[in-house]
């Protein structure tokens, strides 16, 4: 759990309330002790990217090119 709070920045008793609803991957192979996949910990963190500006407005712009011609 340490580990995996030092590398998610997340505190130790929001880790817990993470693995207890299921919001975060993890293991429990013996019902007790947590254990965490490292690849799966950074894709999880990697979810939910925001665009950058000139991605919303290359995509606004696609958009805009699309629809005019209906």
């Amino acid at each position: 759990m340490r580990e995996a709070s030092i590398l998610t920045g997340i505190s130790l008793s929001q880790l817990y309330k993470l693995t207890s609803t299921g919001g975060i991957p993890c293991y429990k192979p013996t019902g007790k002790a947590i254990y965490f996949n490292r690849e799966e910990l950074e894709a999880w963190m990697l979810r939910g990217r925001k665009a950058t500006v000139e991605e919303i407005e290359a995509e606004a712009s696609n958009y805009v090119a699309i629809n005019r011609r209906r």
